[in-house]
């Protein structure tokens, strides 16, 4: 056996729970309670088996916090956009616009935020010393600290907000859409957004904050619905019990058919193989970029997420606004160019069935996945196709988690699909630290000493992991609420100051 990866360095992400990169597992929860509906204040008019609704309902987890730096379920860091404003917001292609910052000047390794001036609910101002103990809790924090790996310090200083970086990252005003609570506050955090968490021994709801810089909000009240399992979840909005419902999937299932409106929501989260070669020669360049080009990435996306996922052509996001100009490699297989590349290495098969030798050995290659995520193993088991059809000799090694981390650990790989959440910025880092080229190439961008174009051409020729597909996420919304649209996953209820409830 020809067995031309050998250990490298451990990636540091090697699956959704990579705390660094903000993963967290959707429907996870910290509630004893079973999901039964709480009382609510209102009681709705039923009409053929369907709640008419006067109010938006959104889930959420009563046993779990609102704290956006303690909260563990994705239902409450989600809700958790509404209560409390961040210095910037982000679109769906990741691209910030000003929230509590009035101004931001990025210079190098420097960045000076200046505030608008802003209230919080309790009617207090907000001010920078505020913004960096925010900050200070969002570094520390199993959410939010992965993407702050390089800011060196954080400080206020008259009056703005003073962040020096360890190196240059033209993308650093995107990570900066975290919560900004009131200092002191962490017990009960105030914050200063669209709304304000109430409750009381009958019911918990948003209401309207009244101090709110960006004016009135259509909706003035929002109920909110313990229910923290899916298929619960999915009834509610079918009756109209809930309104508006997000989710980031990462439990590698699809879902079914709704009867809410529903949409797809690009997500960040990189589905990749990391190969570990710590080969230098030409012919590992040419056996990676082979795979490379024999891997059908639409495919994976269509089969294995029933295109919840979207064909990775750069190692960036798909419609992310650092790509929006850029031309990567294609989404479908070229068999034909992987086949010439390895020829040309001098592995050639004796008849046009057999499989690709040289000096009579086997080109063999083991796929490791983990095999409680269904859609990983889809992904392992089409690439495996995809390599045998080339000529290689590719199996699938699916293990339970616990045995895929050890061998990773161990380096008994050849390749292993693992995925990872990258922070807004879309840095790479955690996946090209064992690759002191693949870094000085990163890093090279980030100080701009290479323009995006020419990175995503160089990695296309050496690629130090295989992007394979982004997935996506879905938000199912009943069908009266109006206005929903342009929702990000860093943002979903972007745009509800002017959501109205219609009829049915």
């Amino acid at each position: 056996m020809n067995r031309w990866i050998t250990k490298a360095a451990i990636v540091l992400a090697v699956c959704l729970s990579f705390s660094g990169c903000s993963m967290l597992e959707d429907g996870a929860s910290s509630s004893a309670e079973s999901s039964q509906v709480s009382s609510v204040s209102s009681q709705p008019e039923k009409q053929e088996g369907v709640i008419k609704q006067s109010v938006l309902k959104i889930s959420y987890d009563s046993g779990d916090s609102l704290n956006p730096y303690t909260a563990q379920n994705r239902l409450n860091l989600d809700l958790s956009t509404l209560l409390y404003s961040s210095l910037v917001r982000l679109d769906a292609s990741l691209n910030p616009s000003y929230d509590l910052a009035s101004d931001i000047q990025l210079d190098g390794t420097q960045c000076i935020v200046t505030l608008r001036e802003a209230l919080f609910s309790d009617g207090s101002a907000v001010t920078a010393e505020d913004v960096v103990a925010s900050m200070q809790l969002a570094m520390e924090s199993t959410t939010y600290s992965g993407r702050f790996q390089n800011v060196d310090s954080v400080q206020a200083q008259d009056g703005n907000v003073v962040i020096h970086l360890k190196s240059a990252d033209p993308y650093f005003v995107s990570t900066l859409d975290f919560p900004i609570i009131k200092q002191g506050t962490e017990e009960s955090p105030v914050g200063s957004g669209r709304y304000v968490y109430e409750k009381d021994s009958a019911s918990a709801k948003l209401t309207a904050n009244p101090s709110y810089y960006g004016g009135e909000m259509s909706l003035s009240t929002i109920e909110l619905v313990h229910m923290a399992d899916q298929e619960s979840i999915q009834h509610a909005l079918e009756i109209n019990m809930l309104s508006f419902y997000v989710t980031d999937l990462s439990d590698g299932s699809t879902p079914g058919r709704f009867a809410a409106a529903t949409q797809q929501i690009q997500l960040p989260n990189l589905v990749y193989a990391a190969i570990s070669p710590k080969l230098d020669s030409t012919e590992t360049f040419a056996i990676k970029r082979a795979i490379s080009l024999a891997v059908d990435r639409e495919q994976m996306a269509l089969q294995a997420y029933s295109s919840y996922a979207a064909a990775a052509t750069t190692p960036f996001m798909p419609g992310w606004t650092g790509i929006q100009e850029v031309e990567g490699w294609s989404s479908t297989a070229d068999t034909k160019t992987a086949q010439e590349l390895l020829n040309a290495e001098g592995y050639q098969r004796e008849e046009a069935t057999s499989p690709l030798t040289k000096d009579g050995k086997t080109l063999t290659v083991e796929i490791l996945v983990n095999e409680e995520n269904t859609a990983r193993v889809q992904i392992a088991q089409l690439m495996a196709q995809s390599l045998n059809d080339l000529g290689m000799s590719a199996s699938v090694n699916s293990l339970p988690f616990d045995q895929y981390q050890t061998a990773i650990e161990r380096g008994k790989y050849d390749l292993y699909i693992g995925e990872m959440k990258l922070s807004p910025n879309m840095d790479l880092s955690a996946l090209v630290e064992g690759d002191a080229q693949a870094k000085e190439q990163f890093d090279t961008l980030r100080s701009g000493g290479i323009t995006m174009q020419q990175y995503v051409d160089g990695f296309e020729e050496n690629p130090p992991f295989l992007p394979l597909c982004y997935r996506k996420g879905m938000m199912a919304y009943s069908r009266n609420i109006g206005g929903v649209e342009n929702s990000s996953y860093a943002d979903p209820f972007r745009g509800i100051e002017s959501w109205t409830l219609g009829g049915n």
